[in-house]
């Protein structure tokens, strides 16, 4: 039989090694030239790997070959173009409540298929280094390693295997896992790829909360009593936060579009100051301020040493004056998100004294680096 099985992996020409650790690699099929994945496993579950193997699940990748020998299990598993999320994680950061929203729910129907088996199998490892994210956006669920067969006559595990901070009491000997084991470090993983903590360190806000709390309950008869339950509580967040997300563009929409009285729609934000509000009084008073600073702009005298300056001098500094009255005025008014994209400006989000601190001394900046702009055209002149 080992001759037939060595005849079997001669197919299969190996290219790299993925992971030394867990041996891992990299291989081509010689006769198609298609790429597969080769696992050696020393600890593993014969009646797992061979029941995996009869199915086509989307979010299970596919194995082609799986024998013992030598002590060992072979797989030949079909390769994965994707990262998975703990990578993915690390190179991003906290990802948006919507995407992991969409990849729990996708997580649950690969559950669902799994825990529907006869016997069901619990996949007993659930974390974000064993989930892929392949490059068509799909969700994979990849080493059951760690993976049973549910056998309602068991009462507790008798060998503890996964990751102590995604595993479930019942892991630890305290009773059999089953669905809610696999529910249990859905909750852990959910909070993680929100918060990039376990619920216990720092546990997820919002309406997600209380499904990661239930997840994670300690008592598994106080969990989701399955994934397709966990799915619909996903659902119902995921509509609140649509509902959210459109009363939030709504209000968007009305800060960017005004109806005037001839029925003309423009976009609010490109308005000066005073006009974006649509009030007829801040308007007036806009109107008022706009016309003072240019009176007082190009109406004042500018002498140089004592001596008046005329002409082009003359124009070039009250033009300045302008542009520096104009700007200070756009920045106090935060115009199109002036002040928010200058640096320190989150520092003044909390702090009022901090943000008008901030706002003079981008003023006396501005009027510095006006001077200077006169300086440098007088010097021309």
């Amino acid at each position: 039989m080992d001759l037939v099985n060595k005849c079997r992996l001669s197919f299969y020409q190996e290219l790299t090694e993925l992971d030394k650790e867990k041996q891992v690699y990299l291989v081509k099929q010689i006769e198609t030239g298609t790429i597969f994945v080769k696992k050696v496993k020393q600890i593993y579950n014969l009646e797992v790997y061979q029941k995996l193997s009869k199915i086509a699940a989307s979010g299970v990748p596919q194995i082609y070959e799986c024998f013992e020998m030598d002590g060992c299990l072979y797989l030949i598993e079909e390769y994965i173009h994707g990262k998975n999320l703990k990578n993915l994680f690390q190179e991003q950061g906290p990802f948006q409540q919507e995407v992991v929203v969409l990849w729990m729910m996708q997580l649950c129907d690969i559950l669902g298929i799994l825990h529907q088996m006869d016997p069901p199998i619990i996949h007993r490892d659930l974390k974000p280094s064993n989930l892929i994210l392949s490059n068509d956006g799909k969700l994979k669920l990849i080493d059951f390693n760690a993976a049973k067969e549910f056998h309602h006559e068991e009462t507790e595990d008798t060998v503890f295997l996964g990751t102590h901070e995604y595993a479930a009491p019942e892991q630890y000997g305290f009773g059999q896992s089953d669905a809610r084991t696999d529910i249990y470090a859905l909750g852990v993983t959910l909070n993680y790829l929100l918060t990039g903590k376990l619920p216990k360190q720092q546990p997820v806000q919002g309406n997600l909360s209380e499904i990661v709390k239930r997840c994670t309950e300690v008592d598994s008869e106080k969990r989701y009593q399955s994934a397709a339950e966990l799915k619909q509580a996903l659902a119902v967040c995921s509509k609140q936060s649509e509902d959210l997300c459109s009363e939030r563009k709504k209000e968007q929409a009305k800060d960017r579009v005004y109806r005037s009285k001839g029925g003309v729609y423009t976009d609010r934000r490109w308005l000066p100051p005073g006009f974006r509000t649509g009030h007829i009084w801040k308007m007036i008073l806009a109107v008022i301020g706009y016309w003072a600073i240019f009176d007082c702009s190009f109406s004042g005298s500018f002498s140089n040493n004592g001596q008046p300056l005329t002409g082009s001098l003359l124009r070039i500094n009250q033009l300045m004056t302008c542009v520096a009255m104009v700007l200070t005025v756009l920045l106090w008014s935060n115009y199109c998100g002036l002040y928010s994209g200058l640096p320190g400006a989150g520092l003044g989000q909390k702090n009022r004294g901090v943000r008008l601190l901030l706002l003079c001394g981008y003023s006396f900046l501005i009027w510095v680096l006006c001077g200077i702009g006169v300086a440098i055209l007088n010097s021309f002149l």
